[in-house]
Formats: structure tokens, sequence, C-alpha cells
């Protein structure tokens, strides 16, 4: 596994409370203006890494699959060596792909989404070199 996700309302105050009470430290924080969401990758002294993740959207969403950023909803990710033959494995079991590889440069990874039967969110990471 390589992260667990957190949607929040206040981005700044989750931060530090994951700060002053777990001991986490920030490993990355960016925005990504396409998707109109503010990160923050946080890892503990253990490796365990949280993300939180926080809409720059002006209106509210309503709830659908797919919407990552609505406080208190969640997603797993899962770190692999190979997002596209990830989505290929994917693809022969007939799961339906959300969102197709796509490279992150502000954290230099590329990425996947899919959902699972109830809407749960599940992303799958590869860390890019360099």
């Amino acid at each position: 596994m390589h992260h667990h996700g957190v949607a929040v309302a206040d981005l700044e105050a989750m931060r530090r409370w994951y700060e002053e009470k777990l001991d986490f430290t920030v490993e990355r924080h960016f925005t990504l203006e396409d998707a109109r969401v503010e990160i923050i990758k946080l890892i503990s002294e253990g490796g365990v890494r949280v993300e939180l993740l926080k809409s720059l959207r002006t209106e509210t969403p309503a709830r659908v699959a797919g919407e990552l950023v609505s406080p208190s909803e969640k997603h797993l990710c899962f770190l692999v060596d190979d997002v596209e033959e990830v989505v290929r494995a994917l693809r022969r079991r007939e799961v339906q792909i959300v969102q197709e590889p796509k490279v992150i440069s502000e954290s230099n990874e590329k990425n996947c989404w899919i959902v699972d039967p109830e809407g749960n969110m599940i992303e799958f990471i590869e860390e890019l070199e360099g």
C-alpha cells in the first residue's frame, strides 16, 4: 500500500493535527489546478503515508462516484511498478477505469483510478525516476 487519502474541509488544521498529535511530517504540498484540489502528503517516521485533499471548488459538488474531495471521503492507494501494465490487467478483468494513466508532474508520479462496485475509489500509483 502506498497511502490512505482523506478529503478534508480545513487542510491546514488537519495538517497541524497530524503533525502535532501523530508526529507526521509534510512530504509534499502542491495544487493540481486541472482537478481543482490542493494536496498535502504526510509521512510518519515509520513510513506510513496519509494524503490530505482539499477541494478548491467554489460550488458544492454533488456526491457522485469519482468525487474525491468532499470532506470525509477516503481512498486507498497501492504502489505499483508499472501503472500501464496494471491498467491492461484490470481491463482483462473487466474493471472500469475511471481515470486513465496520467503523469502528475507536481509529485513525479503516474497514477490511474478505478471504482469498486459500491463507489469506493482506488488509486494505483507509480513513482517515476528523477
